[in-house]
Order: C-alpha cells, then structure tokens, then sequence
C-alpha cells in the first residue's frame, strides 16, 4: 500500500510539473465534465487556480468555441464513439480573453470499459495560428503583386483608351440626357478603380525593408493627424505622456500605415465625432490607438479587415489596412483592432522602443 500510494504521489508530482496544461474531469450520469485535475500548466493557460475549479463543469467557464465544421455536440459524440478527440478549440480565459487550444482528449474507462472522464493536453496555438494568417495574407500580397507587375502594362493602354473615349464622348455629348451622362461617368469612375488597384498592388510589391532610426512617435502622430486636413466636424484628441517616446521606425513607410487609419477614421464619422490619438509606452512597447466614435466594425467582419482586396466601403479598394498591417509587421511591430459596434473602432499599432546604444537597422 505504500508503494501504490509513493506511486500515485509521483504520478500527480509528474503531472503537476510538466509546462502543458493537463486537465482531467470525471464525467456525470447527466452527461457533464467535472473538472477533478488543473495542473500548474492549465492554471498559466487559463489563469484560474485549481481550487477555483475543481469541481466545476468544464463547458461552464472554459465556454469552448469550435472553429471547425462541426458542433461541440457532434465532437462530444465523436469522443464518447470512438475514446478519443484530437482538434482546435477556441477556450476562454478567466480575464475574459479567448485563446486558441490544440488539445488532445483520451477518454478514461472503468474495468468494464464505460467511458467515467477524460484526461485532456492543451496547447496554446494562438501564436501559432497569427502567424499562419499572416503568413497567408503575406503569399497573397506576393502573388498579387506579381500578378499587378505582370498585367500592368497590357490593362494600363486598354484602360487610357477607355477613359480617353469616355471623355471624348462627355464633351461630344453635353446636351445628352442624364441617363447617358450618368453612364459614361461610371464608366470613368470604374476605369478609376482599376487603375488604383493597380497602383496599390504595385506599391505593395514594391515596399522595400524598413530604415529604422529613432524616432519621438508623439511628435510623428501629431504632425500626421494635422497633415490629414481632418474636417471641421471631427474634434481631434491627442493624448500623450509627458515623457518623450522614441520608437526605432521608418517615418515614410510608418506615414503610410497611420494614413491609412487616420483616413479610415475619418471616413467613418461622416456625420461628425471625435478620432483620439493615444500614445502610450506598454513595457518594451510603444502602443499608438487611432479610435473613432463611427458606428463601428460588424463581428463578421473582423477577422478579414487585413485581407487585401476585402472592404466595406462604398467605392473602396480594399489596400489601406492590408498595406498598415504590412508596414507594422514589417517593422517587428504589431497591429490590432477593438471594435464594439454602434460605439466606434480602435486600432492599435504595437511598435519597439529604442533605447540608448541600440543599434540602427537599414
């Protein structure tokens, strides 16, 4: 008895120590998870402490989304089949924040082979998983300005002589009824389009790498937002630390991607608001927020915002914050965006600071 109850001490020591979060839970005659083991590795993951869920259903507080094709029942039927379930799965943390889990379920059976719960290994993959996105929208940016550089010049001619027409035929046809001035200027507009798509792929293709120097990004934005002629209706709020800021960044190529925000900013309080620029120093990070009192981003919406080509906007190319994403992670930096709707959007750019001694990069 002794040695069985050294072993059992080991076995959870074991358990306890290693980095993966491994949770186990008894299953009830009413069908529910109860949580029974939260090793040191589910309390980081999670944040909850052992004692604050033991005993619990799991489905309770971990609240789990399932991004895959099925159902957390038709998953849940899969495991009770087959004693095993292996998949992502989007968890909650106790401060609310979701994180995405790659977990590996195996069931645990009485001596006569009844499912009585299960012991579970989870990954946290969020990392993970924004790089594969991002890497993804990367291949897209390349292959799109691929494609731009191949087709430019054959779409560049057509697309002159169509507009050249259309112009020729507005001035012949000035006393036209407005039906067919309505036309040819759509037909302009259109040629318009394309041709900046052309010119944005373009300018992605050809984005060189960053020169990062110093640079005060509390006197950057302030210069940007006033460079932007934001209008009359649009109260402007700039809030800044006293201390000065310096972050290690490409002024151009930075100008570009707070361009695009401050613009988009603007455009979405059509009817007046407010656009607050905040800087602000988050441990080794400078974080900028651009926010606007719009009517905010649609939850469907969210996770294509960067995707090139994809946009809401009426007459909207769809390159702006494709090409602010490309430019932050160009410069090591991140970029995010809070949106709640009816209540404006935030996006927030997460870029290094410079400290004495660190070298210039370019």
């Amino acid at each position: 008895r002794k040695k069985a109850e050294e072993l059992i001490r080991f076995q959870a020591l074991l358990v306890d120590s290693t980095s993966q979060a491994i949770i186990a839970t008894a299953l009830t005659p009413e069908g529910q998870f109860i949580t029974r083991v939260w090793n040191k590795g589910a309390e980081t993951l999670y944040g909850w402490r052992s004692e604050e869920v033991i005993g619990k259903p799991t489905r309770d507080f971990l609240q789990p989304e399932f991004p895959g094709p099925g159902t957390g029942e038709e998953y849940r039927r899969q495991f009770l089949e087959k004693g095993y379930w292996t998949g992502e799965i989007i968890q909650t943390r106790k401060n609310g924040s979701k994180v995405v889990v790659l977990t590996s379920h195996t069931a645990l059976r009485d001596e006569n082979g009844k499912i009585t719960g299960a012991v579970g290994i989870h990954q946290d993959i969020s990392e993970l998983k924004g790089l594969q996105e991002r890497l993804a929208v990367q291949e897209r940016l390349a292959y799109l300005g691929r494609m731009a550089g191949t087709i430019a010049h054959e779409v560049r001619n057509p697309l002159a002589t169509v507009d050249a027409s259309a112009f020729y035929l507005e001035m012949t046809l000035r006393d036209a009824e407005g039906k067919t001035k309505e036309h040819l200027r759509r037909m302009r507009g259109g040629v318009t389009r394309a041709t900046n798509i052309i010119e944005k792929l373009l300018e992605m293709s050809r984005m060189r790498e960053p020169v990062l120097r110093p640079l005060d990004i509390a006197g950057f934005m302030a210069n940007a937002v006033s460079e932007n002629n934001i209008p009359g209706n649009i109260q402007v709020i700039l809030e800044k630390p006293a201390e000065k800021i310096d972050v290690l960044a490409d002024s151009e190529q930075l100008r570009m991607a707070v361009n695009n925000l401050v613009r988009n900013a603007v455009e979405a309080m059509g009817q007046g608001g407010t656009l607050t620029v905040n800087i602000s120093k988050v441990g080794s990070w400078s974080e900028v927020s651009v926010g606007d009192t719009g009517p905010g981003i649609p939850a469907q919406n969210m996770a294509r915002l960067f995707e090139p080509l994809f946009t809401i906007k009426s007459g909207g190319v769809g390159f702006g914050l494709a090409l602010a994403r490309t430019v932050v992670e160009k410069h090591g930096g991140k970029i995010e965006v809070k949106s709640d709707p009816g209540k404006g959007a935030t996006f927030v750019i997460r870029l290094s600071l410079h400290k004495e001694g660190m070298a210039e990069v370019g």
